[in-house]
């Protein structure tokens, strides 16, 4: 096919494993809620979740004091 020194092809071997699954085949699925504190941990009122100002994806103003709170995250199964 051509002059010159003969160029070989590598043949790459395909594992053979085979995977292993024990048990059921279903994943869990876990939800993360944010909730937003009762009450402010600086003057210590009571905080309507429809009266707070966003300052991040995860904190916020308290409406009375100004104070930088952090939202709470639960998780439910």
């Amino acid at each position: 096919m051509g002059c010159g020194p003969k160029i070989g092809r590598r043949r790459i071997k395909k594992s053979k494993r085979k995977s292993k699954v024990s048990g059921s085949s279903t994943q869990e699925t876990t939800l993360i809620i944010p909730r937003i504190p009762q009450i402010c941990s600086n003057c210590k009122a009571k905080i309507q979740a429809d009266s707070v100002k966003w300052t991040g994806p995860d904190s916020f103003e308290c409406p009375y004091c100004g104070f930088t709170l952090l939202v709470d995250f639960e998780k439910i199964a």
